[in-house]
């Protein structure tokens, strides 16, 4: 994977959504998709909820070890709004998604 760091872009205005936006990298996947990956924040709620209603069931059921069909309020507030002392949490969009196509291609949390 490719990577180049990027600024500015997307159309967010909060000083969190530009500090995030300022912490942004392009990226060239093994197969040419080229993704920017981000953290994650509160205006990425609607996206995080469209990821997991768009996931399988069986994938659902392997990344939250029950059979949810969407994120409770409560989970997606915390997936949203991670510890930044001891969480990192990323999400990567395809370069051709829009605030229009607002499509979250993956999400990556860590604890430290």
């Amino acid at each position: 994977m490719r990577t180049e760091c990027a600024s500015g872009g997307e159309g967010e205005r909060s000083p969190d959504a530009e500090r995030r936006n300022a912490q942004r990298v392009e990226a060239t996947l093994r197969d040419g998709t080229r993704v920017t990956i981000r953290p994650i924040g509160p205006d990425d709620a609607q996206r995080e909820q469209a990821f997991v209603r768009g996931l399988s069931p069986e994938s659902r059921y392997f990344r939250f070890m029950t059979t949810l069909r969407e994120l409770s309020p409560e989970m997606l507030d915390r997936f949203t709004h991670p510890d930044p002392a001891r969480e990192v949490a990323l999400v990567g969009f395809e370069a051709t998604t829009t605030p229009e196509d607002p499509r979250v291609r993956r999400v990556s949390k860590s604890l430290a």
